[in-house]
């Protein structure tokens, strides 16, 4: 599969109204050397440029290739939408169904976001803007839709939880929102733009009572529920552990960034957990976990998936694509039943599942341990026949190869 940036001029078209009107729609190839990679199913964002009159510039919708290039007019239901040219001249042009709109100012994917993308910023669209068609990689495509999925959409606890560890790393100091910062590690995670997790960033600044700076005052409810769940009024201090805990286990990936832990202000014994603060972390794990591993632990009959043995007490259920990028997904579809020190290899990436052969590929950098005696053989089948998500799988594996 190809991955594609389609740009529409609203001078010449109409592009917001055809795209609303619309779900079958025609599109013009006017980079004629692309036109052999171009093929059904190929994944297309269309693009609606600014315009003379400055229109929103951006992604506006995404949609999927349902025939190859061939040379015909333009569809009859774009005809009234041309301001400029003959819709009936018979030029190379290609189908489209459309799959998701993001006309409206709030939703559309905005020129400037991705212009600042740690992701996207290398687009050929940003440097070279008079072109109709554009291939884009896998990783970028994948950037886009993600964006796509988050942009315009309430932000969920998860992703307030990440945008408070993002606050952490950066108390006392100026935010950065270049690549490799923590706003944008963020903002990859989350599938948020950057300016977006920088600006709840700057609305944990305006509630932290410690900060005299001016943060963002656009605040809601759930800010403020986020923010008194981490922070101790009593000692003024975010509770560091408990948050990079709760951060870890939302967004723990290869790509998600390492932690900057607390340090402390003396060299003493360490500090006592506080009980209190222990149960409050315990009893807000997620519902679906003892359900999702015990029902891993009956399709795998007690025995890992990888090594094929125990014991039970070390085997963990291990969300193939992380429990918040899938929306909560506890279905044993998304699960394996692995031994902790194999989950921590598959989180660091140096151990991957092929989603066709479920052959078990692991890092060179394995290599002489005892674990390479897993490399190339098969995940344990499971007791009922089913299989792990071929989707969810392919999702992890091509997120290692991005990494």
């Amino acid at each position: 599969m190809n991955y594609w940036i389609f740009q529409g001029n609203p001078d010449g078209f109409d592009v917001t109204t055809y795209l609303s009107d619309n779900d079958d729609i025609v599109w013009s190839v006017r980079q004629e050397h692309l036109a052999d990679l171009m093929r059904p199913g190929d994944e297309v964002f269309l693009w609606r440029a600014a315009g003379k009159k400055g229109a929103v510039s951006g992604v506006v919708a995404v949609a999927r290739f349902t025939s190859e290039p061939r040379m015909m007019p333009d569809d009859p239901a774009s005809y009234p939408h041309w301001r400029e040219g003959d819709p009936t001249k018979i030029e190379l042009r290609v189908n489209l169904k459309i799959e998701k709109r993001c006309l409206g100012s709030r939703e559309t994917i905005k020129r400037e976001w991705i212009e600042a993308d740690p992701e996207l910023k290398g687009l050929r669209i940003s440097r070279m803007r008079s072109e109709t068609n554009y291939r884009i990689t896998a990783s970028e495509a994948k950037r886009l839709a993600m964006l796509c999925r988050t942009v315009g959409s309430d932000w969920s606890r998860e992703e307030d939880v990440a945008a408070l560890w993002a606050f952490m790393q950066t108390e006392g100091r100026s935010v950065s929102k270049t690549a490799g910062s923590p706003v944008a590690d963020v903002a990859v995670l989350t599938g948020r733009p950057v300016g977006s997790v920088y600006n709840k960033v700057m609305n944990f600044r305006h509630i932290d009572p410690r900060d005299d700076r001016a943060g963002l005052a656009n605040i809601n409810q759930l800010d403020r529920e986020v923010w008194t769940e981490f922070y101790d009024a009593e000692s003024a201090r975010l509770r560091a552990d408990s948050l990079v805990r709760e951060f870890r286990e939302l967004w723990g990936s290869p790509s998600a960034p390492v932690p900057r832990l607390p340090e402390y202000n003396d060299f003493g014994e360490a500090p006592d957990d506080d009980p209190a603060q222990l149960a409050k972390f315990a009893a807000k794990v997620r519902k679906g976990q003892p359900k999702f591993r015990a029902i891993l632990r009956e399709l795998y009959e007690d025995r890992c998936a990888v090594s094929g043995w125990g014991p039970p007490q070390v085997l963990e259920a291990a969300h193939i694509y992380s429990h918040a990028r899938s929306g909560g997904v506890n279905h044993s579809s998304n699960g394996l039943l692995i031994r902790s020190d194999i989950h921590h290899l598959m989180d660091a990436g140096w151990l991957r599942i092929d989603p066709e052969t479920l052959e078990i590929l692991l890092d060179d950098r394995l290599r002489g341990t005892e674990y390479w005696k897993f490399n190339g053989g098969k995940l344990r089948p499971r007791a009922d026949g089913s299989r792990p998500s071929a989707e969810y799988l392919k999702l992890r594996f091509d997120e290692n190869d991005d990494a």
